[in-house]
């Protein structure tokens, strides 16, 4: 897999990117889904995943969210890769509430 162009992330969100490579999976739900399943069963990962929620939770959200709105996911890597960890994270594994 090719690895992210920090270059291409906001620089907010430059701290976050080794958890943006390990947790993004853009390529299928079946993926994505091994890996809520692989954070579900080892609380040493998700202890890792809750300092992400908390690392993320500090960055002004405007900025985030602007970046992500800002076109498609499509032909843009970084901006997937950082909306699938989003998604897992929030939309899965419900993360604000662990």
């Amino acid at each position: 897999m090719n690895p992210m162009d920090v270059m291409k992330l906001p620089e907010s969100l430059r701290p976050l990117l080794p958890l943006f490579e390990k947790w993004g999976d853009a390529t299928s739900d079946t993926t994505r889904y091994a890996l809520m399943d692989r954070a579900l069963d080892d609380p040493a990962v998700m202890e890792e995943l809750k300092e992400w929620h908390r690392r993320w939770s500090a960055i002004d959200p405007a900025n985030r969210e602007d970046w992500l709105d800002a076109g498609p996911l499509t032909g843009n890597f970084e901006r997937a890769k950082v909306y699938f960890t989003h998604m897992l994270m929030y939309g899965e594994l419900e993360i604000e509430k662990r």
